[in-house]
């Protein structure tokens, strides 16, 4: 190997650490994937940006000022599909809807054959905490 292509290969390798080290900076705010590295690489490239540490930096902070995400955000999840009633129980959600039930029929599911579901489903309502608080 020649003194260049040895140099060639230190830069390439410091090049990949510097790009770990941002993105182990970034495992808050930069989801690692093909995608999201295309879009940083676009931006080196249309701005001849030097490799170094700052130019991702900067480069992150602008493609983010433009509107790109770099964080996959997670389907909103049904919090109920965890505590599953049968059919013939209304599908309380609320407090609300927990008082709307007929004082009879809540004893009855209370002490009835799925007793567990209502209970655990009554009990989530109630110790859940309030959004937007």
């Amino acid at each position: 190997m020649t003194e260049e292509q040895l140099l060639a290969e230190k830069e390439k390798t410091e090049w990949i650490r510097t790009i770990y080290y941002w993105k182990r900076a970034h495992l808050k705010d930069y989801e690692v994937t093909p995608e999201h590295d295309e879009k940083i690489v676009a931006y080196f490239n249309a701005n001849q940006l030097p490799l170094t540490y700052e130019s991702l930096d900067k480069a992150f902070v602008a493609l983010k000022a433009q509107g790109e995400t770099f964080v996959t955000v997670p389907p909103e999840i049904d919090e109920f599909l965890a505590y599953p009633l049968p059919k013939y129980m209304p599908d309380i959600r609320t407090k609300g809807d927990i008082n709307r039930v007929p004082h009879e029929d809540y004893k009855k599911f209370m002490t009835g054959k799925h007793k567990v579901a209502w209970q655990a489903r009554v009990n989530f309502i109630q110790n859940r905490p309030v959004r937007g608080r």
